[in-house]
Parts: structure tokens; C-alpha cells; sequence
């Protein structure tokens, strides 16, 4: 009943769930141990939480998407992409790369709205085809 891409869809959106749940608590950890604690986390709740705020305009976006599946597979590359890149800034132990650090969230908190707003057109569609 289900297909290989929506097998591979949830498991996918699975591990992402996962990954963000950890890597938000890690991140604020480590945003915690800084010496301008308080702003920083200010800060990086904003960056996080501001792509809740443009749902109405990725939903649109997403809705002229032609290739959903691949499209939802990019966001997702390009999120692990900007997750790594942060891990190595990260890395380097330089204070001063921790604002950098937070944009590449907010990037990816963007992306990442976009494949949301992908997924439920998508769905829709591969139930369509298995019916």
C-alpha cells in the first residue's frame, strides 16, 4: 500500500524530527555556557521562530512547486548541509562566528518551513496514486 517514496518520506521526516529536537537542545546549551548567554539565546529563539511568521507566503510557494518529492529531499539536503556547516563553526571555538552561526539556523529554519508546507500537497498526491 505504501510507496517507496512515501516509505522513504517518513523515514526521512523521522530522522529530521529527531535531529531537530536534539540539536535545539544542544545549541542552547552551548549558547548558555557563552559569555553574552542572554542575548544570544534572545536572539536565536527570534531566528528560530520567525520562519513560523512567512508560513503564509512558503505555503504559496510551495503550493507552485512541480516536483514536490525532490524539492522536499533538496530542503532537506540543504538543512543538513547548513547543520553541518554549523557543527564546524561550532568546531573552530571562536565567539565571534556565533552570529554567522545563528543566520545559517535562521537559513535553515526557512528551508525547512518550505518542506513542511511541501509535505501535505505531497501526501495528498501519493494517496491519489495508490487509491
Amino acid at each position: 500500500m505504501w510507496t517507496k517514496q512515501y516509505k522513504t518520506l517518513l523515514a526521512e521526516s523521522s530522522v529530521s524530527i529527531f535531529g531537530d529536537a536534539f540539536f535545539y537542545i544542544c545549541f542552547i546549551t552551548y549558547l548558555a555556557n557563552l559569555p553574552e548567554a542572554a542575548v544570544l539565546i534572545s536572539i536565536w529563539t527570534v531566528a528560530n521562530q520567525l520562519p513560523n511568521s512567512i508560513k503564509i507566503f512558503s505555503g504559496a510557494y510551495a503550493d507552485r512547486i512541480i516536483n514536490k518529492y525532490k524539492a522536499i529531499m533538496a530542503c532537506n539536503i540543504i538543512r543538513f548541509i547548513c547543520f553541518l556547516s554549523v557543527t564546524g563553526l561550532i568546531l573552530l571555538n571562536n565567539n565571534n562566528l556565533i552570529y554567522l552561526t545563528i543566520f545559517i539556523v535562521f537559513l535553515s529554519e526557512i528551508v525547512g518551513t518550505v518542506a513542511r508546507k511541501t509535505i501535505l500537497p505531497f501526501l495528498n498526491t501519493l494517496c491519489q496514486k495508490v487509491n
